[in-house]
């Protein structure tokens, strides 16, 4: 699926998928102007182009959002609540499939880590074939990716 994104002099963003999904970020406050002054602009906007949204699918005036795993707000970007609380519930691996789970999962947050490929090496060199034998050094990695990613900064 390719996207196209166009931004106007209001900082308006504004994308376009091929198959006719679209979406659409702004923010007000940059503008000059509240948010609310700015809904019709943005209904008239989406008539003009023959764009249509669905209700239960947008948000209105507010401070943050949760976003494909991401919390999005004025401050900036953080792991969403409930992927720390999972990160930080996961039992120890006893396999090599529950070990990918985790390094998934985690991956998937790698750039709130400085060095995350050198701290989860340990456990990345446990998924060689044959090479499943937790160790001393594979639970310190295990815990150091925990803390990292449920102590994380705001991008």
């Amino acid at each position: 699926m390719m996207w196209h994104a166009v931004a106007d002099q209001d900082e308006e963003v504004k994308t376009k998928s091929e198959d006719g999904d679209a979406k659409m970020a702004g923010d007000g406050q940059k503008a000059g102007r509240p948010k609310r002054d700015r809904i019709p602009t943005i209904f008239s906007m989406f008539r003009q182009h023959q764009l249509f949204a669905k209700l239960s699918k947008c948000t209105f005036e507010c401070s943050r959002i949760a976003y494909l795993g991401h919390t999005i707000s004025g401050e900036g970007v953080t792991i969403d609540s409930e992927k720390v609380q999972a990160i930080q519930q996961w039992p120890l691996p006893t396999s090599v499939r529950s070990l990918r789970g985790f390094l998934g999962l985690t991956g998937y947050y790698r750039r709130f880590v400085q060095g995350y490929a050198t701290m989860a090496a340990p456990l990345t060199d446990l998924l060689r074939k044959n090479a499943f034998v937790w160790s001393k050094e594979a639970a310190n990695a295990f815990q150091s990716l925990k803390i990292a990613l449920t102590t994380t900064p705001v991008l």
